[in-house]
């Protein structure tokens, strides 16, 4: 039995239409609803899918088109790079190209119809201040002689821009020989600051090498079209190339090839009629227009897709910023058809009619499932409230912060988490592999083995330490805080987890133990060696050598000692903690340095002083001492102190690694505004087995070293920062070469 609608009001009773249309839409007729809430779905997922379908192929044909851009771009200076090749095969083939050989051999290749674009091949000859007026000489003579033969009569090239430099990289050889190629002949490449890092990275690599954006030569300065210059270097024949000195020593000149961009690309790109996606392409590494190389751009389309790709060629970055536009999306993209939805929807409607007029007298039942509806709905909302201050609060929270679900296998990761790993952003779609990726592999066992133990035994509070890699190489000692939440029966449902970045303080506790250590080694060692030279100067005086140097180095030795005692005093204070090492007894004591004395002293004298110094321990070892006349202005100035004591670590290392009987080479060479020592010597069969496993255990960052070499070793690379020297060591097979480049002071 049915119940009936309550009137409207005293007088007036509702129409059978408006009693169908209210029922219609009370919900009472839930059963209808709920068909229509199953089927609608599942036309909107039909929708969905569809429109997905066409999005994916959209993209796939736009990604298509994109990277068939980006190989355009490369096979065309791919092209042009074998070009090269082939110039520095013939320019190697022999002895010296003439003027009239790059004519006839650039004429052969047909440039305008084989490699439209490239403006100029030339060749750059690569000179000493010294020799090049021998090549001027020579290249104005064949120009001359050249037009002797009834050519067009050159003038006589200079070296441009004027100016005296170390090194030339002159245009010689240049074809076509245009009108505005003439004027590049006698330009020096390594005038401009980009063409000159272009081809000192092409020569140090033996590889191609590209400039950015640059104004060509032959183009006037105030021309606005952009161009690239593509250079390969040029070597001695048979010369060894395998140290960036060797191909600098060995360095000829260059092949080149000069070319506007716009010119290089296919012509078919510069028509907007064409149907081509719309791209910018920039030189560097950052878009702007300063940058911007050549740019397509034409109607916007109303299906905006973007490719951004950064690109390495040839040591050059590049930007390829690649757009759709209107016509390539008539042409060439799928649209969507949406008539077999709207048919779908059409009967959808009809059914959910005609169920409703089944079931609109069903009162009572619909209006239960209205109140339970309601509260559902006001449960859903706190629930959904309470989430959302969960999240913010998490998202305010400064603490690497960490969730595993036992159960689902889900994991959530806080945004400070992020951050500490060096993330940009938080990463869709969380697991707990990512955390497991970023610890240490030795600490990763562990690491295991402590949340097993956690999960299965407990306890549910513990905490840890353990190291950890980021994203960017950094090693990070983390303290991690674990809680275990457990369902009623006592099984882990969740692990909660905190961490807090204590790198700092470890790699201030593995600092103190290192100087600790390092402050005992070097206080002992130069007491040992001044008491060497105290008892050598009383007992047995080197007759080769003036008792008054002897006497000076004597007493810089002391005066050094004191010093050395200040300096870790001074650094053991800073890094919080006290170091008392007093200096043994002795008849002589040691004197206070006088902080009025400079601290800088002469290189030359400094080598000098060091080699005497240790000439007694070369001659009981029975080494032979080989080192290079020192040709240095007295004016080249190092902090005296840290330059001895850094150079008393590398003869001492050197000493005790030589073979006895063997020979030590110390050569000395300036290198641009620095300073390269080299250090070669020759190890026994024993001592070069064992040297690669003493720097295997010394770059693990041993805090205390075992073995004399470890020692030496940690202590010269602590002195070689103090100065801030570069420290190399090269090992081949029993040869042993220790490198130190130092940047010096110049009054």
């Amino acid at each position: 039995m049915t119940e009936r609608p309550q009137p409207l009001s005293l007088n007036e009773r509702p129409s059978d239409n408006q009693q169908r249309w209210r029922l219609l839409f009370s919900w009472h007729n839930w059963p209808t609803w709920l068909g229509l809430g199953f089927i609608l779905p599942l036309a909107l997922y039909y929708w969905q899918h569809y429109s997905e379908h066409i999005s994916q192929q959209q993209h796939a044909i736009f990604q298509q088109h994109a990277d068939n851009i980006e190989n355009e771009l490369h096979q065309r200076l791919q092209h042009i790079e074998l070009l090269l090749r082939a110039n520095a095969a013939f320019v190697s083939s022999s002895a010296y190209v003439s003027q009239t050989e790059w004519q006839h051999y650039v004429s052969s290749l047909k440039l305008s119809q084989m490699y439209p674009g490239v403006q100029a091949l030339g060749i750059v000859s690569y000179r000493s201040g010294a020799d090049l007026p021998l090549l001027l000489t020579q290249v104005n003579h064949e120009l001359t002689a050249t037009a002797s033969l009834g050519q067009p009569k050159l003038p006589q090239i200079r070296v441009y821009p004027a100016g005296e430099r170390p090194h030339y990289g002159m245009v010689s050889h240049i074809q076509p020989m245009t009108a505005q190629n003439q004027a590049v002949l006698g330009y020096d490449l390594m005038s401009d600051p980009m063409r000159l890092q272009t081809a000192m990275r092409a020569a140090s690599l033996n590889e191609p090498a590209l400039t950015a954006k640059i104004s060509l030569q032959q183009d006037h300065a105030s021309s606005n079209q952009p161009g690239l210059l593509l250079m390969f270097p040029i070597y001695r024949p048979a010369a060894l190339l395998v140290t960036a000195q060797d191909k600098m020593a060995a360095l000829q000149g260059f092949v080149y090839a000069a070319f506007r961009v716009r010119d290089v690309l296919p012509s078919a790109w510069l028509a907007p009629s064409e149907t081509l996606l719309d791209f910018a392409w920039y030189s560097g590494s950052a878009t702007s227009d300063h940058a911007l190389l050549f740019a397509r751009q034409s109607e916007v389309s109303s299906l905006p897709m973007q490719k951004h790709r950064h690109l390495a060629w040839y040591g050059q970055p590049f930007v390829l910023q690649v757009n759709n536009n209107a016509l390539f999306e008539i042409k060439m993209l799928p649209l969507a058809e949406y008539e077999l939805v709207i048919l779908g929807v059409t009967g959808l409607a009809v059914l959910f009619l005609l169920l409703s007029y089944l079931n609109f007298r069903r009162y009572q039942a619909q209006h239960r499932s209205k109140q339970l509806q309601q509260q559902l709905q006001q449960q859903r909302q706190l629930l959904l409230q309470d989430e959302q201050r969960q999240s913010l609060a998490l998202k305010a929270s400064q603490l690497a912060w960490f969730e595993f679900d036992l159960r689902s296998g889900d994991a959530f990761y806080a945004d400070h988490w992020w951050r500490l790993f060096d993330f940009n952003n938080a990463q869709p779609n969380p697991e707990p592999q990512q955390l497991f990726d970023l610890v240490h592999p030795a600490d990763l066992t562990l690491f295991r083995q402590d949340v097993q133990r956690l999960l299965a035994n407990g306890p549910d509070l513990d905490q840890q330490h353990y190291r950890f890699i980021s994203r960017q190489g950094r090693q990070l000692y983390c303290l991690v805080h674990f809680y275990v939440v457990r369902s009623v029966e006592g099984d882990a449902i969740r692990l909660c987890c905190t961490m807090q970045d204590v790198t700092l303080q470890q790699q201030q506790a593995d600092a103190r133990r290192q100087l600790s250590a390092l402050c005992q080694q070097e206080v002992a060692l130069a007491w040992q060696l001044s008491q060497q030279l105290l008892l050598a100067l009383h007992t047995n005086p080197n007759k080769a050598t003036p008792p008054q140097s002897n006497n000076i180095l004597a007493d810089f030795q002391q005066q050094h000692c004191s010093w050395l005692l200040q300096f870790y005093s001074q650094a053991c204070s800073e890094l919080g903690f006290s170091a008392s090492m007093p200096p043994p007894e002795s008849q002589h004591p040691l004197t206070n340095p006088d902080p009025s004395v400079s601290r800088k002293r002469s290189f030359v004298t400094l080598m000098t002083d060091l080699i005497q110094c240790y000439q007694p321990l070369f001659a009981t070892k029975g080494l032979q001492l080989c080192r290079q006349s020192l040709k240095f202005s007295d004016r080249v100035q190092l902090n005296h102190h840290s330059f001895w004591q850094l150079g008393c670590g590398v003869v001492q290392l050197a000493c005790h690694l030589a073979a006895t009987g063997s020979s030590l080479s110390i050569e000395l060479q300036p290198f641009q505004t620095k300073i390269a020592l080299r250090l070669q010597l020759t190890m026994d069969e024993a001592t070069a087995k064992q040297f690669p496993q003493e720097m295997a255990v010394l770059s693990e960052s041993t805090p205390n070293p075992c073995s004399f070499v470890q020692q030496r070793l940690s202590a010269v690379q602590f002195w070689a920062g103090q100065l801030a020297a570069e420290l190399t060591v090269q090992q081949e097979q029993q040869s042993l070469t220790l490198h130190l480049l130092l940047a010096p002071d110049t009054d």
